[in-house]
């Protein structure tokens, strides 16, 4: 995939995640802050677990992608500074997202990026639905996902919403 430049300035390649990115995938996951692993993982999570790091970069092709932001650091390594996950429901017709972006260098557009990448590889799939859970009090990324045409559905009381896309 072609090298692109956010809002930011950073440049970033977008690409499928590889089984040999377990190192690099774990470096990404070590620089979010708690708030983002939170948002990401789920309420009360200070840390990712080690059984779900393998996990992340060993990809079922078959219900799911998962396509990472990569930017080369000075010293010259590959780094991830961002992802978005796609992973099929067992009907084939719907598909849950997840995203991240490293802690630091969200609001420069990246996180608009690998949205409107997920998008369109469903789009490309042939899904019906994209939606995405997103913790209550993630202003930001309930907002990007307004913008993007996303709708909300806010639950009462609840921790979460859940944010759709019939596509």
């Amino acid at each position: 995939m072609n090298e692109l430049i956010t809002r930011g300035g950073m440049r970033v390649r977008l690409r499928e995640m590889r089984a040999g990115d377990a190192a690099v995938h774990d470096e990404f996951i070590a620089a979010l802050d708690p708030q983002d692993l939170r948002f990401r993982f789920g309420n009360r999570i200070v840390e990712a677990p080690r059984s779900r790091l393998h996990r992340m970069t060993a990809v079922d092709h078959d219900r799911e992608i998962t396509i990472v932001a990569v930017t080369k650091t000075a010293a010259g390594a590959c780094a991830i500074v961002g992802e978005v996950r796609l992973h099929d429901d067992a009907d084939g017709g719907r598909a849950e997202f997840a995203i991240a972006v490293r802690s630091g260098l969200q609001r420069q557009g990246l996180g608009r990026v690998l949205l409107e990448k997920g998008i369109a590889l469903c789009r490309e799939r042939k899904r019906r639905l994209l939606y995405g859970l997103v913790d209550r009090s993630n202003t930001a990324m309930i907002a990007l996902a307004r913008r993007l045409g996303f709708e909300v559905d806010e639950v009462p009381a609840g921790a979460t919403v859940v944010v759709t896309l019939e596509l």
